[in-house]
């Protein structure tokens, strides 16, 4: 058979997708890959360590960033260097070879970068914040010490302080990781310990952090900006929705990840590039400075009882539009932005530059703009710039006090027009979210029920395209993989299609191929333009392979949740053969419990939570153990146990730290007692344990293991709460017939008396 060539295919690597940061640059990277006709792979890899358990897990699919399945690759290290530092991140980059490497913002060394220039348009923020407002008091929220983003603005800042001799006061300097919560603990820092009390503005190196420095501002009662401004880097979607909306910075994003593909499909045809590319940033003001959010380079505003522009009617009026055009391409590049920049211009031409003799007709095209360009990405935004630029436009006019108060009365209405279809987008994604969720419900809450893989599938087909997800492939190892943290993985062997669909194919299984190749190259051949995000999969310590879905613009969390459903199905599924297996060499070892483990064959319900048997199983296999010890004259212990303080658990944690508590304690259960041991779960706290076939002396023993395990686990978790559970035991008698239920009784009886004495001292 010939060999078959795939198609050109770039990847793209970052930590994650989350946010409107990755958004803006997925877009970008999208349609220039399908202008461009070729294929793009995500690869949200997360880090190790990462900041939640078991993410590092997702550092799987790194491992086929390699040129058996790429030409070239797009990297952000900025984002890996914020949490586990410069060394590892250039150790990690090393490791990737025979690859043309791309960097955003960030270089590594022999590749090429594009970045922004971080210094232009924060220098410019500064101006405004120092010579507008004459603010003198200033807080910085630093980004992390090695990321060099975060150094040239704090740069810029100093620098912006001695040019005006302003004190600079390290004291108002806290440092962040570029994260919403480290914003919040930013403003905590500076005003638990009275340091920034009395500053004025808290300028923050990113979006995120000055959106977490309002949060924590707001919730201490200081408004925001009538007690104290806050501004930002990055102009983030959160930021345009937010209350009162960000002044910040934007840089050119989607411009920016277009340049990227186009340069490195230039460096994948060696072609010769320049080894860097700035971009330039520009402010935006909105209204967490101080201003009204019309303003776009100058003046906060005017006092109601002050002419709102000052000027000479005889003047043209007129709209940079070149400019305008400029800054409304660094927020949408493509076919619909250009024809509603185009549109904005016109409705200037129309009423602003005829001196806005009709107020209504005004408002009326405006709010025709907002309809028609209301489904358009980051349309909002434009249309937000559309506003500051005729302010700009006219700030150096005069216009008589009836014309201004006319103006004034437009742009007020224009306004609060676009503030109501702000909202309503950010309303109509929501529902768009809802939807899909209500459409993937089923799938949720089936899947424990599958009894098999493909009818799992079945199932997983109908719900991915419901939402519009037409393209997928589940490839499995030959094997599961255990793969603990900051330790290196084991490459599988062999790797199997297990399902495939396409919207124009027959779904495919069953095709084995060799690691390190993540796909056979007939599914990336006839197929330019398509974009695909690679998820790994696991559960917990066990890989067991990943899934390639094409890339729709949906929440990346919809991607993460078909994942986890895929894992947790597939481990649900394996435990159960397990557990078939365990049967059949019981059934074998034990003749005289054929009838049991025919029975047991029958009994597919565990406790969910914990993994126990549940009561009916527990009882079911104790009373047919307790059958057979009789038969051989031996005795059995059963013993009772009651989780203390699950109800205060939950109280005062919350139930997903109470459920914690109950699979603790169920973990310490099986690691005090023998494998034999039956454990069950017969509802809310309590606990039992079956051994059969011992005396009297194997209660000293178990109990001292159980008691310093539960120290031991108290000590591992860490948690504000204890771990403790009460316990009594109930012993067969070996002679006469015992009964289950009245050993239940027993047991619970010591139980009780013994936590009531407990109480007592």
């Amino acid at each position: 058979m010939a060999k078959v060539e795939r198609d050109l295919t770039i990847g793209f690597q970052s930590l994650s997708l989350y946010g409107s940061y990755y958004n803006s640059l997925l877009q970008g990277l999208c349609e220039e890959a399908r202008q461009q006709k070729i294929n793009l792979i995500l690869f949200p890899g997360r880090c190790s360590p990462y900041l939640a358990r078991y993410e590092y897990q997702n550092t799987l699919i790194y491992n086929f960033m390699t040129k058996e399945n790429l030409d070239g690759l797009i990297v952000t290290p900025g984002s890996m260097i914020d949490l586990i530092g410069f060394q590892k991140t250039m150790d990690f980059y090393g490791g990737i070879k025979d690859l043309p490497l791309l960097c955003l913002n960030i270089g590594l060394p022999e590749s090429t970068m594009i970045g922004i220039n971080n210094q232009s348009g924060f220098r410019e923020l500064m101006a405004h914040l120092f010579d507008v407002h004459a603010f003198r008091k200033p807080a910085f929220i630093n980004g992390p010490m090695e990321n060099s983003e975060a150094q040239q603005r704090f740069n810029v800042f100093r620098k912006s302080l001695e040019e005006r001799s302003i004190p600079y006061l390290e004291d108002l300097r806290v440092f962040g990781n570029f994260t919403f919560e480290s914003g919040v603990s930013a403003v905590k820092e500076l005003l638990d310990n009275r340091r920034g009390s009395d500053c004025d503005v808290v300028i923050a190196s990113n979006d995120s952090m000055a959106l977490g420095a309002i949060e924590e501002l707001s919730r201490r009662g200081i408004k925001v900006p009538e007690d104290m401004a806050v501004t930002g880097f990055d102009n983030l979607n959160e930021g345009f929705t937010s209350i009162p909306s960000l002044t910040t910075v934007a840089q050119p994003l989607r411009e920016q990840a277009h340049q990227a593909v186009k340069t490195l499909v230039s460096l994948i045809k060696g072609e010769a590039m320049n080894q860097s590319m700035m971009f330039e940033t520009h402010m935006v003001i909105r209204k967490s400075c101080g201003c009204m959010g019309f303003e776009n380079n100058g003046e906060p505003e005017k006092k109601s009882n002050e002419s709102v522009f000052l000027v000479n009617k005889h003047q043209t009026r007129k709209l940079n539009c070149k400019a305008f055009q400029a800054r409304a391409t660094a927020i949408g590049n493509n076919r619909e932005s250009e024809l509603l920049t185009r549109s904005c211009c016109a409705l200037f031409d129309t009423h602003i530059k005829s001196g806005l003799k009709n107020t209504l007709a005004f408002l009326k095209d405006f709010n025709r703009l907002c309809m028609d360009f209301f489904a358009i990405d980051r349309g909002m935004e434009i249309i937000e710039l559309f506003l500051s630029s005729i302010e700009t436009a006219l700030k150096d006019l005069f216009i008589s006090d009836s014309d201004s108060s006319q103006i004034h009365y437009a742009l007020q209405g224009a306004h609060k027009l676009l503030i109501e279809y702000r909202d309503a987008k950010q309303a109509n994604q929501m529902l768009q979210n809802e939807q899909i969720l209500y459409r993937l419900r089923f799938l949720i809450r089936d899947s424990s029920a599958f009894l098999s893989f493909d009818q799992f599938l079945d199932t997983f087909f109908s719900a991915v395209a419901s939402i519009g997800i037409d393209r997928f492939l589940i490839i499995l190892f030959n094997e599961p993989i255990f793969h603990k943290d900051e330790t290196k993985m084991k490459h599988p062997v062999k790797m199997e299609i297990l399902s495939s669909h396409f919207s124009d194919t027959k779904p495919s299984a069953n095709i084995v191929f060799d690691y390190p190749m993540m796909v056979p190259p007939e599914f990336m051949k006839n197929d330019s333009g398509i974009i695909y995000i690679a998820t790994a999969l696991f559960f917990r310590e066990e890989q067991y392979g990943y899934i390639l879905m094409e890339y729709k613009k949906i929440s990346y969390e919809i991607y993460e949740i078909l994942a986890t459903q895929i894992s947790t199905t597939y481990k649900r599924l394996l435990m159960m053969q397990e557990i078939s297996n365990s049967e059949q060499k019981l059934r074998r070892a034990l003749d005289e419990l054929q009838s049991y483990t025919h029975h047991l064959q029958h009994i597919s319900e565990m406790d969910e939570l914990t993994a126990l048997y549940n009561r009916r199983g527990f009882l079911t296999l104790a009373a047919s153990a307790l059958e057979l010890a009789e038969k051989e004259s031996k005795s059995c212990i059963l013993f009772f146990f009651d989780l203390d303080g699950l109800k205060e658990i939950n109280d005062n944690y919350g139930h997903e730290e109470g459920d914690y508590a109950l699979k603790t304690a169920a973990s310490i259960l099986r690691s005090s007692f023998r494998s034999s041991d039956i454990i069950g779960r017969l509802g809310g706290d309590e606990f039992v344990v079956f051994s059969p076939t011992v005396d009297s002396r194997y209660i000293n023993a178990v109990i001292e293991r159980f008691q310093k395990k539960t120290v031991l686990v108290n000590k591992e978790i860490n948690k504000a709460f204890k771990i403790f559970m009460s316990y009594g035991w109930s012993v067969s008698n070996n002679h006469d017939k015992s009964d289950i239920n009245l050993m239940l009784q027993t047991a619970d009886a010591m139980l009780y008396n013994n936590k009531k004495n407990r109480k007592k001292h």
